[in-house]
């Protein structure tokens, strides 16, 4: 009854946001994140999105774990942040009898019974980053089983263990209860089964599950019960739990005669290794360190690195702003100084993989907030790959361990990209040894970005990865990466006549790139493409203003582009979408578009329209987490795509740079 009560609300609310949306109210309550934000938790609570995306992210640089809405750990990637994934679900379930009612025998049918078992699913849940460190915590409690479960969530930042500390109470007024606490995982090693081995660890009360060189050892602080294979349905106590029954392997703790009130606090570790000895000893060590000091020096390590933010911001905005920092630091690959686009999810796109534009707006954001060295090695890292160095070439996309990853095309847009991002890096550090280290990959990247015979660049594929053709924000792209290659020349002050001569011909494609830019235009706005002609406004064409500066921020041109923009992707609940005819996830707006536009609004004095599209950014955030996704369903309101969206999150740092004044873009820096 109490459900089909609650789908009956959801169903009845939904259709009043479907009402808003029409008659525009929506988005000027997204306006007012504080006042819309509960209105969006219970939206994404009610639907089925809460098992489909990812509500945290937790890493130490070399290990990272994705966490859903009901506290499960639905991807581990080690011994790199974007490869190899190797969870299907890691979670808990809690079984609970009165005292009173005890059973002597423990085998017989009433003894089970007297167990009552609602999974997590089914709890209250809310799901939150504490406001120090990288800790996720996860509340919980079920009013009919009498329970609340904290959980908090972090990955060890000295060795390579996720930790999860739960806290369990009796919620009852009178009652004492037993409670049977089950842990269970269920585990792809190298995203696939064939060949994991699963046993039973007895002289170290653990539980080991791996194969070949990833192995993880599971246990608990306290003495639990292992069970494996048929071990999980001869037991007739889990085995009546039907979540947990298909587990690959289970830890149960038993805790008997909890006063109301009363609480119970344990950990376990999931600890990593390269064989089974090795993540053995890691637990060895972890039981003897405890999770509480662990935690204490993680917090300790993300306090440190953790940016001190001085523009100003407030509220919302300083919150999102703390979380984009930190999602931008943990989806940073420490070994490899790489960066990932996102994680996945349970239903979300694979985005694990390394993009030239994706990592250089993460860049800028982290040298905008004071966060120098991951921008730096990222840089030159890219630089530093012979096929970059050599020849200027970047492929559409890299594994985490700079292996080419699948690609149907080549993007030129991510090499202009890449050599501002790297002017922006040295314009806010003055250090002049990275340009000089550097700029041999950087004049062969400006190669690559000058005109053709038609005065155009090389045709690619769009920055969405949707099109072949000549395309404004290429062109956009070029125009800034071949204006910023010849500052950082002129800066690095070589006049060897190989620098003179790259210098001018950088210029000379730079004008022509002036000259060109009008074909583009059709007297009411810059169309997508030409060669095939698109003719319909993308958002992206924002790119020949901000950032790089082919066309002044008061171009009347540009206005009115922007204006268009706003009038025909502009969706109902105040969004911006990518272009016309959008048909990825259905169409809808995105965050990455809508900061954009924002900063435009503020470049240009529009202040008002500024603040109104960033605070649907920060409306837009997850209701607890605060993380980004990529889109934002244009009906329901709740996130679709890639989250957290490494992408999203910069380009909110950067809108919030922008509305404060400093201005990360091309001839800003002049």
């Amino acid at each position: 009854m109490v459900i089909d009560r609650a789908k009956r609300t959801y169903r009845i609310l939904i259709k009043l946001l479907h009402f808003m949306n029409e008659i525009g109210v929506t988005g000027f309550f997204k306006r007012y994140p504080s006042l819309y934000r509960p209105v969006h938790r219970f939206i994404v609570n009610a639907t089925e999105t809460r098992g489909f995306v990812n509500y945290g992210v937790i890493g130490n640089r070399r290990m990272l774990a994705t966490i859903d809405a009901y506290g499960s750990i639905t991807n581990i990637y080690w011994p790199s942040i974007g490869e190899k994934e190797h969870v299907n679900r890691i979670y808990a379930s809690v079984g609970v009898r009165r005292s009173e009612e005890k059973d002597t025998n423990s085998k017989d049918s009433k003894y089970s019974d007297l167990y009552k078992h609602i999974p997590f699913e089914k709890w209250s849940m809310s799901t939150y980053y504490l406001p120090r460190g990288l800790v996720l915590r996860t509340e919980g409690k079920s009013s009919k089983l009498g329970v609340a479960v904290v959980v908090r969530d972090f990955v060890d930042i000295d060795m390579d263990v996720v930790v999860r500390q739960y806290i369990l109470q009796n919620r009852r007024k009178l009652e004492r209860i037993d409670l049977k606490f089950v842990f269970a995982e269920k585990m792809n090693i190298n995203e696939e089964k064939k060949g994991d081995i699963i046993e039973e660890d007895k002289e170290k009360n653990c539980l080991v599950h791996g194969k070949d060189e990833v192995w993880f050892a599971i246990g608990c602080e306290r003495d639990a019960e292992i069970l494996v294979g048929n071990k999980i349905e001869d037991d007739i106590l889990v085995s009546r739990m039907e979540n947990v029954k298909k587990a690959d392997g289970l830890l149960v703790v038993d805790f008997d005669s909890i006063l109301p009130g009363g609480i119970r606090e344990f950990s376990f570790f999931i600890c990593a290794g390269k064989n089974k000895e090795d993540a053995i000893r890691v637990l060895d060590l972890s039981r003897k360190v405890s999770a509480e000091k662990m935690r204490l020096r993680t917090v300790d390590w993300w306090e440190n690195w953790r940016p001190n933010i001085r523009i100003g911001a407030k509220g919302t905005s300083k919150r999102l702003l703390d979380i984009s920092a930190k999602i931008l630091g943990v989806l940073y690959d420490e070994k490899e100084s790489s960066m990932i686009a996102s994680p996945m999810g349970p239903d979300m796109p694979d985005y694990r993989y390394v993009w030239a534009r994706d990592g250089t707006y993460a860049s800028v954001a982290l040298d905008l907030l004071g966060k120098h060295e991951e921008p730096r090695r990222f840089y030159e890292t890219f630089c530093n790959l012979n096929e970059v160095k050599k020849d200027g070439i970047i492929e559409q996309r890299y594994r985490t361990n700079w292996e080419p990853a699948p690609r149907f095309g080549i993007q030129l847009d991510q090499a202009g990209t890449l050599i501002w991002g790297i002017w922006v890096h040295y314009k806010l550090t003055n250090d002049i040894d990275f340009l000089i280290r550097n700029q041999a990959a950087i004049k062969a990247l400006a190669r690559t970005l000058l005109p053709k015979s038609d005065s155009l660049p090389q045709r690619t594929i769009d920055l969405w990865e949707e099109y072949k053709s000549n395309h404004v924000y290429t062109l956009a792209s070029a125009y800034g990466g071949l204006f910023c290659a010849s500052q950082i020349l002129d800066a690095i002050e070589d006049n060897s006549k190989e620098n003179s001569r790259a210098k001018s011909n950088f210029l000379e494609g730079c004008s022509r790139y002036r000259e060109v830019v009008n074909r583009f235009w059709n007297g009411r706005y810059f169309i997508k493409s030409l060669n095939p002609k698109i003719e319909h406004v993308d958002a992206s064409a924002l790119g020949l203003a901000l950032p790089f500066d082919l066309i002044s921020v008061y171009d009347k041109r540009m206005v009115s582009t922007a204006e268009y923009i706003e009038e025909k992707l502009r969706y109902a609940n105040g969004g911006i979408g990518r272009f016309e005819h959008d048909s990825f996830y259905g169409g809808n707006p995105w965050i990455i578009t809508t900061s954009w536009l924002g900063m435009y609004y503020a470049m240009i004095g529009k202040k008002e329209s500024a603040r109104n599209l960033i605070s649907w950014v920060e409306s837009s955030a997850l209701p607890d987490s605060y993380l980004l996704p990529e889109q934002i369903e244009r009906k329901e309101n709740v996130p679709v795509g890639a989250v957290p969206l490494s992408w999203s999150h910069a380009m909110y740092v950067i809108s919030i740079n922008v509305l404060n004044g400093n201005l990360p873009f091309v001839k800003y820096f002049e």
